[in-house]
Protein backbone atom coordinates (compact mmCIF):
# COMPACT_ATOMS: atom_id res chain seq x y z
CA UNK A 1 0.00 0.00 0.00
CA UNK A 2 1.03 3.44 -1.07
CA UNK A 3 0.53 6.48 1.34
CA UNK A 4 1.49 9.41 -1.09
CA UNK A 5 0.74 10.24 -4.37
CA UNK A 6 -0.87 7.28 -5.20
CA UNK A 7 -4.95 7.49 -5.96
CA UNK A 8 -6.20 4.66 -6.78
CA UNK A 9 -5.23 0.99 -7.76
CA UNK A 10 -1.77 0.19 -9.53
CA UNK A 11 0.40 -2.75 -10.66
CA UNK A 12 4.18 -2.59 -10.34
CA UNK A 13 5.84 -5.81 -11.58
CA UNK A 14 3.22 -7.76 -11.12
CA UNK A 15 2.83 -7.05 -7.69
CA UNK A 16 -0.93 -5.19 -6.91
CA UNK A 17 -0.18 -1.66 -5.12
CA UNK A 18 -3.40 -0.01 -3.87
CA UNK A 19 -3.06 4.10 -2.56
CA UNK A 20 -5.17 6.98 -0.99
CA UNK A 21 -4.02 9.86 0.21
CA UNK A 22 -4.16 10.31 2.84
CA UNK A 23 -4.20 6.45 3.34
CA UNK A 24 -4.00 5.50 6.93
CA UNK A 25 -7.51 7.08 6.93
CA UNK A 26 -8.97 3.82 5.23
CA UNK A 27 -5.62 1.50 6.51
CA UNK A 28 -7.97 -0.22 8.37
CA UNK A 29 -11.00 -1.32 6.15
CA UNK A 30 -8.64 -2.09 3.57
CA UNK A 31 -6.99 -4.12 5.80
CA UNK A 32 -10.14 -6.18 6.53
CA UNK A 33 -11.79 -6.30 2.72
CA UNK A 34 -8.72 -7.20 1.17
CA UNK A 35 -7.52 -9.89 3.63
CA UNK A 36 -4.12 -8.80 3.99
CA UNK A 37 -1.86 -10.90 6.01
CA UNK A 38 0.83 -8.65 6.93
CA UNK A 39 1.42 -4.62 6.72
CA UNK A 40 5.03 -2.87 5.89
CA UNK A 41 4.42 0.50 6.87
CA UNK A 42 7.04 2.28 4.80
CA UNK A 43 7.09 5.90 5.59
CA UNK A 44 8.04 8.50 8.57
CA UNK A 45 6.22 6.49 11.75
CA UNK A 46 6.06 9.70 13.72
CA UNK A 47 3.46 11.18 11.21
CA UNK A 48 0.76 8.97 12.72
CA UNK A 49 0.88 11.32 15.38
CA UNK A 50 0.36 8.47 18.33
CA UNK A 51 0.18 4.98 18.79
CA UNK A 52 -2.34 4.84 15.72
CA UNK A 53 -1.65 1.25 15.16
CA UNK A 54 -1.37 -0.56 18.64
CA UNK A 55 -5.09 1.20 19.23
CA UNK A 56 -6.25 -0.12 16.31
CA UNK A 57 -5.52 -4.06 16.99
CA UNK A 58 -3.29 -3.87 13.80
CA UNK A 59 0.54 -3.66 15.81
CA UNK A 60 0.80 -7.72 15.71
CA UNK A 61 0.54 -7.72 11.87
CA UNK A 62 2.58 -4.46 11.40
CA UNK A 63 5.91 -3.96 10.50
CA UNK A 64 7.09 -1.01 10.27
CA UNK A 65 10.42 0.39 8.01
CA UNK A 66 10.93 3.92 8.99
CA UNK A 67 14.14 5.90 7.64
CA UNK A 68 16.51 6.38 10.71
CA UNK A 69 19.23 9.22 10.23
CA UNK A 70 20.94 9.61 12.96
CA UNK A 71 21.86 7.70 16.10
CA UNK A 72 19.34 8.06 17.69
CA UNK A 73 15.39 6.76 17.27
CA UNK A 74 13.05 10.07 17.95
CA UNK A 75 10.57 9.03 20.77
CA UNK A 76 8.04 10.18 18.64
CA UNK A 77 8.98 7.07 15.95
CA UNK A 78 9.00 4.87 19.06
CA UNK A 79 5.91 5.35 19.97
CA UNK A 80 4.34 5.56 17.22
CA UNK A 81 5.62 1.61 16.63
CA UNK A 82 4.34 0.38 19.53
CA UNK A 83 3.61 -3.13 19.56
CA UNK A 84 4.68 -3.47 16.16
CA UNK A 85 7.44 -5.93 14.53
CA UNK A 86 10.32 -3.29 13.51
CA UNK A 87 12.91 -3.65 10.22
CA UNK A 88 15.94 -1.29 10.34
CA UNK A 89 16.99 -0.24 6.52
CA UNK A 90 20.70 -0.30 8.05
CA UNK A 91 23.09 -1.43 10.67
CA UNK A 92 23.30 2.41 12.45
CA UNK A 93 19.37 2.46 12.89
CA UNK A 94 19.37 -1.31 14.10
CA UNK A 95 21.51 -0.23 16.78
CA UNK A 96 19.56 3.00 17.25
CA UNK A 97 16.54 0.77 17.78
CA UNK A 98 18.36 -1.69 20.62
CA UNK A 99 19.26 1.23 22.77
CA UNK A 100 15.42 2.17 22.53
CA UNK A 101 14.67 -0.81 24.24
CA UNK A 102 13.21 -2.22 20.37
CA UNK A 103 14.29 -5.31 19.29
CA UNK A 104 14.57 -4.68 15.14
CA UNK A 105 15.43 -6.62 12.01
CA UNK A 106 18.33 -5.52 9.80
CA UNK A 107 17.10 -5.00 6.32
CA UNK A 108 18.87 -2.84 3.87
CA UNK A 109 16.66 -1.27 0.29
CA UNK A 110 18.40 -3.61 -2.94
CA UNK A 111 18.76 -2.81 -6.52
CA UNK A 112 18.35 -4.61 -9.46
CA UNK A 113 21.25 -5.46 -11.07
CA UNK A 114 19.56 -6.21 -14.18
CA UNK A 115 18.44 -2.78 -14.31
CA UNK A 116 21.35 -0.97 -12.63
CA UNK A 117 24.89 -1.43 -14.30
CA UNK A 118 27.66 -0.08 -16.08
CA UNK A 119 26.98 0.16 -19.91
CA UNK A 120 29.79 -0.03 -22.96
CA UNK A 121 31.88 2.93 -23.57
CA UNK A 122 30.41 3.40 -26.84
CA UNK A 123 27.05 3.30 -25.32
CA UNK A 124 27.61 6.03 -22.72
CA UNK A 125 28.92 8.44 -25.32
CA UNK A 126 26.03 7.85 -27.30
CA UNK A 127 23.75 8.58 -24.41
CA UNK A 128 26.19 11.83 -23.90
CA UNK A 129 25.44 13.10 -27.30
CA UNK A 130 21.62 12.53 -27.32
CA UNK A 131 21.73 15.49 -24.63
CA UNK A 132 24.65 17.37 -26.34
CA UNK A 133 27.44 16.32 -23.93
CA UNK A 134 30.87 16.18 -25.00
CA UNK A 135 32.49 12.66 -24.72
CA UNK A 136 35.39 13.81 -22.55
CA UNK A 137 33.74 16.02 -20.58
CA UNK A 138 33.07 15.20 -16.50
CA UNK A 139 29.72 14.63 -15.59
CA UNK A 140 27.85 14.88 -12.51
CA UNK A 141 24.66 13.52 -11.81
CA UNK A 142 22.23 14.88 -8.19
CA UNK A 143 18.37 12.46 -8.18
CA UNK A 144 17.12 13.96 -5.22
CA UNK A 145 13.52 15.38 -4.25
CA UNK A 146 13.76 19.31 -4.35
CA UNK A 147 13.16 19.91 -0.57
CA UNK A 148 16.04 21.22 2.30
CA UNK A 149 17.23 17.99 3.17
CA UNK A 150 18.44 17.05 -0.11
CA UNK A 151 20.96 20.47 -0.19
CA UNK A 152 20.37 20.94 -4.00
CA UNK A 153 21.13 24.67 -3.44
CA UNK A 154 24.76 24.20 -1.45
CA UNK A 155 25.51 21.20 -4.01
CA UNK A 156 24.75 23.42 -7.58
CA UNK A 157 27.07 26.57 -5.52
CA UNK A 158 29.44 23.54 -5.37
CA UNK A 159 29.44 22.57 -8.79
CA UNK A 160 29.74 26.11 -10.00
CA UNK A 161 33.06 26.65 -8.32
CA UNK A 162 34.35 23.22 -9.35
CA UNK A 163 33.09 23.73 -13.06
CA UNK A 164 35.15 27.09 -13.36
CA UNK A 165 38.66 25.31 -11.98
CA UNK A 166 37.54 22.66 -14.47
CA UNK A 167 37.74 24.80 -17.44
CA UNK A 168 40.53 26.65 -16.25
CA UNK A 169 42.19 23.71 -17.01
CA UNK A 170 40.82 23.38 -20.21
CA UNK A 171 37.87 20.67 -18.93
CA UNK A 172 34.24 20.69 -19.37
CA UNK A 173 31.70 19.81 -16.49
CA UNK A 174 28.51 19.15 -16.74
CA UNK A 175 25.70 18.05 -14.17
CA UNK A 176 22.23 15.65 -14.34
CA UNK A 177 20.23 16.67 -12.11
CA UNK A 178 16.99 14.87 -11.44
CA UNK A 179 14.22 17.09 -9.51
CA UNK A 180 11.39 19.18 -9.83
CA UNK A 181 12.93 22.55 -10.29
CA UNK A 182 10.56 24.80 -8.76
CA UNK A 183 8.14 23.83 -6.01
CA UNK A 184 4.42 21.86 -6.67
CA UNK A 185 1.69 24.83 -5.72
CA UNK A 186 -0.83 21.98 -4.76
CA UNK A 187 1.45 19.85 -2.92
CA UNK A 188 4.06 22.30 -1.19
CA UNK A 189 7.31 20.68 0.72
CA UNK A 190 9.63 23.57 0.75
CA UNK A 191 11.10 22.94 -2.61
CA UNK A 192 13.32 25.84 -3.75
CA UNK A 193 13.24 28.03 -6.62
CA UNK A 194 16.39 26.20 -8.26
CA UNK A 195 15.36 27.48 -11.75
CA UNK A 196 16.36 31.22 -10.41
CA UNK A 197 19.84 29.38 -8.70
CA UNK A 198 20.84 28.34 -11.74
CA UNK A 199 20.10 31.01 -13.26
CA UNK A 200 22.49 33.40 -11.27
CA UNK A 201 25.14 30.67 -11.12
CA UNK A 202 24.89 30.83 -15.36
CA UNK A 203 25.02 26.94 -15.29
CA UNK A 204 22.45 26.44 -17.96
CA UNK A 205 24.53 25.62 -20.69
CA UNK A 206 26.06 22.82 -18.08
CA UNK A 207 23.03 21.85 -16.88
CA UNK A 208 20.72 18.75 -17.79
CA UNK A 209 17.22 18.00 -16.74
CA UNK A 210 16.10 14.60 -17.48
CA UNK A 211 12.83 14.89 -19.38
CA UNK A 212 11.23 11.82 -17.43
CA UNK A 213 10.77 14.50 -13.95
CA UNK A 214 8.11 15.50 -16.14
CA UNK A 215 5.83 12.31 -16.03
CA UNK A 216 4.03 10.71 -13.29
CA UNK A 217 6.03 7.68 -12.29
CA UNK A 218 9.95 7.53 -13.18
CA UNK A 219 10.69 4.14 -14.95
CA UNK A 220 14.17 2.67 -12.93
CA UNK A 221 15.72 2.10 -16.34
CA UNK A 222 15.23 5.41 -17.08
CA UNK A 223 16.84 6.45 -13.86
CA UNK A 224 19.62 4.03 -14.09
CA UNK A 225 20.67 5.79 -17.95
CA UNK A 226 21.37 9.00 -15.93
CA UNK A 227 24.17 7.30 -13.69
CA UNK A 228 24.89 5.23 -16.76
CA UNK A 229 26.02 8.87 -18.39
CA UNK A 230 27.68 10.39 -15.09
CA UNK A 231 30.97 9.92 -13.24
CA UNK A 232 30.44 11.01 -9.96
CA UNK A 233 27.17 11.13 -7.98
CA UNK A 234 26.06 14.15 -5.58
CA UNK A 235 23.96 13.55 -2.49
CA UNK A 236 25.42 15.54 0.15
CA UNK A 237 22.11 15.96 2.12
CA UNK A 238 20.92 17.89 5.75
CA UNK A 239 19.82 14.23 6.39
CA UNK A 240 19.49 10.18 5.18
CA UNK A 241 17.82 7.65 6.34
CA UNK A 242 19.59 5.49 3.55
CA UNK A 243 20.42 7.48 0.78
CA UNK A 244 18.88 4.89 -2.09
CA UNK A 245 21.23 6.81 -4.92
CA UNK A 246 23.92 5.65 -3.39
CA UNK A 247 24.12 2.53 -4.32
CA UNK A 248 22.40 3.32 -7.53
CA UNK A 249 24.85 5.13 -8.75
CA UNK A 250 27.37 2.20 -7.51
CA UNK A 251 25.81 -0.45 -9.05
CA UNK A 252 26.09 1.36 -11.99
CA UNK A 253 30.14 1.95 -11.29
CA UNK A 254 29.65 5.60 -10.25
CA UNK A 255 31.00 6.66 -7.15
CA UNK A 256 29.16 9.27 -4.56
CA UNK A 257 30.02 12.35 -2.49
CA UNK A 258 27.45 12.79 0.51
CA UNK A 259 27.76 14.10 3.51
CA UNK A 260 29.31 12.34 6.69
CA UNK A 261 27.41 11.42 10.53
CA UNK A 262 24.52 9.67 8.82
CA UNK A 263 23.05 6.52 7.28
CA UNK A 264 24.19 7.10 4.63
CA UNK A 265 27.94 6.79 5.47
CA UNK A 266 27.47 3.37 6.21
CA UNK A 267 25.81 2.61 2.90
CA UNK A 268 28.72 4.54 1.13
CA UNK A 269 31.24 1.82 2.12
CA UNK A 270 34.34 2.85 0.41
CA UNK A 271 32.72 4.11 -2.82
CA UNK A 272 33.52 7.77 -2.56
CA UNK A 273 34.04 10.41 -0.43
CA UNK A 274 32.30 11.46 3.00
CA UNK A 275 32.18 15.61 3.59
CA UNK A 276 32.31 16.18 7.54
CA UNK A 277 29.91 18.03 9.00
CA UNK A 278 30.02 21.47 9.23
CA UNK A 279 26.74 22.69 10.99
CA UNK A 280 24.70 20.72 13.00
CA UNK A 281 21.32 21.52 13.68
CA UNK A 282 17.97 20.26 15.80
CA UNK A 283 15.34 19.29 13.52
CA UNK A 284 11.34 20.41 14.74
CA UNK A 285 9.93 17.78 13.18
CA UNK A 286 10.29 14.94 14.00
CA UNK A 287 11.09 15.71 17.74
CA UNK A 288 14.53 14.71 18.95
CA UNK A 289 16.23 14.53 15.53
CA UNK A 290 19.29 16.08 14.26
CA UNK A 291 20.42 17.17 10.51
CA UNK A 292 23.97 18.67 9.29
CA UNK A 293 25.16 21.02 6.62
CA UNK A 294 28.54 19.37 5.35
CA UNK A 295 31.17 21.54 4.78
CA UNK A 296 30.63 23.74 1.69
CA UNK A 297 34.99 23.57 1.36
CA UNK A 298 35.01 20.05 1.96
CA UNK A 299 32.15 19.62 -0.58
CA UNK A 300 34.44 21.33 -3.30
CA UNK A 301 37.64 19.50 -2.26
CA UNK A 302 35.71 15.95 -2.85
CA UNK A 303 34.60 16.94 -6.08
CA UNK A 304 38.12 18.08 -7.17
CA UNK A 305 39.52 14.73 -5.70
CA UNK A 306 36.71 12.42 -8.21
CA UNK A 307 37.62 15.07 -10.84
CA UNK A 308 40.72 12.92 -11.32
CA UNK A 309 40.43 9.83 -13.14
CA UNK A 310 42.75 7.53 -11.07
CA UNK A 311 40.91 8.51 -7.82
CA UNK A 312 38.07 8.09 -9.44
CA UNK A 313 38.71 4.88 -10.79
CA UNK A 314 39.04 3.39 -7.27
CA UNK A 315 36.27 4.51 -6.17
CA UNK A 316 34.05 3.42 -9.09
CA UNK A 317 35.98 -0.13 -8.47
CA UNK A 318 34.52 -0.08 -4.47
CA UNK A 319 30.74 1.44 -5.30
CA UNK A 320 30.24 -1.42 -7.42
CA UNK A 321 31.75 -3.94 -4.69
CA UNK A 322 29.37 -2.44 -2.44
CA UNK A 323 26.56 -2.30 -3.74
CA UNK A 324 26.55 -6.04 -4.53
CA UNK A 325 26.08 -6.22 -0.75
CA UNK A 326 22.30 -4.75 -1.60
CA UNK A 327 22.06 -6.57 -4.77
CA UNK A 328 17.63 -7.38 -5.11
CA UNK A 329 18.65 -11.33 -5.39
CA UNK A 330 20.23 -10.84 -1.89
CA UNK A 331 17.89 -8.26 -0.41
CA UNK A 332 15.18 -10.62 -1.07
CA UNK A 333 16.39 -13.67 0.08
CA UNK A 334 16.27 -11.09 3.68
CA UNK A 335 12.40 -10.56 3.06
CA UNK A 336 11.56 -13.87 2.82
CA UNK A 337 13.47 -14.96 5.80
CA UNK A 338 11.72 -12.48 7.41
CA UNK A 339 7.95 -12.53 6.41
CA UNK A 340 8.29 -16.50 6.67
CA UNK A 341 9.42 -15.99 10.58
CA UNK A 342 6.25 -14.00 11.18
CA UNK A 343 3.03 -15.24 12.45
CA UNK A 344 1.26 -13.54 9.22
CA UNK A 345 -1.99 -14.93 9.13
CA UNK A 346 -3.10 -16.15 12.79
CA UNK A 347 -3.47 -12.95 14.39
CA UNK A 348 -5.39 -11.05 11.39
CA UNK A 349 -8.06 -14.24 11.45
CA UNK A 350 -8.43 -14.32 14.54
CA UNK A 351 -8.89 -10.11 15.79
CA UNK A 352 -10.72 -9.29 12.26
CA UNK A 353 -13.00 -12.25 11.75
CA UNK A 354 -15.99 -10.34 13.54
CA UNK A 355 -15.22 -6.78 11.41
CA UNK A 356 -14.94 -9.03 8.18
CA UNK A 357 -18.64 -10.34 8.88
CA UNK A 358 -19.72 -7.08 10.18
CA UNK A 359 -18.12 -5.65 6.84
CA UNK A 360 -19.71 -8.10 4.49
CA UNK A 361 -22.93 -7.61 5.94
CA UNK A 362 -23.06 -4.26 5.33
CA UNK A 363 -21.75 -4.33 1.92
CA UNK A 364 -24.52 -7.15 0.80
CA UNK A 365 -27.37 -4.30 2.27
Amino acid sequence: MANYGLDGHIEYQGIPVWGHQPSFEIFDKLTVSLGIDHIIQHFDTWLLNGPVLKRSGMAAITSCYPPIESETVPAVTVEACQGCHVIAMTEMAQRAWNRAGVQATWIPHGVDPDIFHPVEAETGIDQRRGLNIPDDALVFCLVATNNWRKNIGMQLQAFARVSRGLKARGKQAYLMLHTRLTEDLNNPAGASDLESLISRLKLWRQVRIPPQWALPFFPDEEVARIYQISDVNLLASCAEGFGLPVIEAGACGVPSIITAGGAQEEVLGDGGIAVKVATSFYRMAPLDSWAGYPSFNGLVKAMQTLSDDESRAVCSEAAMENAERYSQDIVSQYWDWYLQSKPLVKEIRQATARDMQELKGRQCE
